[in-house]
């Protein structure tokens, strides 16, 4: 399974260093805003599991987006939690574009971004093996709700990268907090999605903040 993986890894790098080439052979590669990233990870019995589709555990979800536009930006490494639905919003700010209010991602290179002790991230699984909602906070605290049994799991992945010891009967203030957070978020998802009426005239709902 690994060796598989790998290999697909160096099919999607030549594929990606064939465009990169036809773009320098075109002179429009230093033009061009160009997006590499991961749509997931891959877990190799990391968490009990080989798998991308259970319940999103940091070998799956934690993926680097790399974006190459030496017109509009200077090189820089951003530590800054991001989900993929950042990506057009950040592609247009680069151009000098605003958000559109159809965009429920943000541009993570704006310097009026959410600060770093209010980021909130969600993350979703939908599929027979599993059914969960999450919410990753300030890149540390990340709750998980399996809602096929209503289980919730907290941890704190500063001191606990590999999710292996449940707080949620330690932290028990922080982890209501964030649980109401994903609880009213998805419940705003599903209604505004469930009613033409909602998404024909309005636009989608703004993820929720921390207070």
């Amino acid at each position: 399974m690994r060796n598989a993986y790998y290999n697909a890894l160096y099919k999607c790098d030549a594929q990606i260093g064939r465009l990169v080439h036809a773009l320098r052979e075109l002179g429009r590669l230093d033009n061009t805003i160009l997006v590499v990233m991961g749509e997931n990870g891959e877990a190799f019995h990391e968490n009990g599991a080989i798998s991308h589709a259970g319940k999103p555990v940091e070998p799956t979800v934690r993926v680097a987006m790399v974006i190459h536009a030496p017109r509009f930006v200077e090189p820089a490494v951003i530590d800054y939690p991001t989900e993929l639905i950042d990506t057009v919003p950040t592609v247009l700010g680069l151009m000098g574009w605003p958000r559109h209010p159809n965009h429920q991602g943000i541009n993570i290179l704006a310097s009026d971004r959410p600060t770093f002790d209010k980021r909130l991230v969600f993350l979703h699984t939908e599929n027979v093996l599993s059914k969960t909602d999450a919410v990753l906070y300030q890149g540390r605290w990340k709750l998980l709700l399996d809602r096929n049994t209503g289980h919730f799991e907290f941890y704190d992945l500063a001191t606990d990268p590999e999710e292996k010891t449940n707080l949620i009967d330690t932290e028990e203030q922080l982890a209501k907090q964030l649980g109401d957070i994903l609880v009213r978020w998805r419940k705003r998802q599903l209604a505004y999605y469930h009613y033409p009426q909602y998404y024909l005239s309005y636009y989608p709902p703004r993820p929720p903040v921390v207070t």
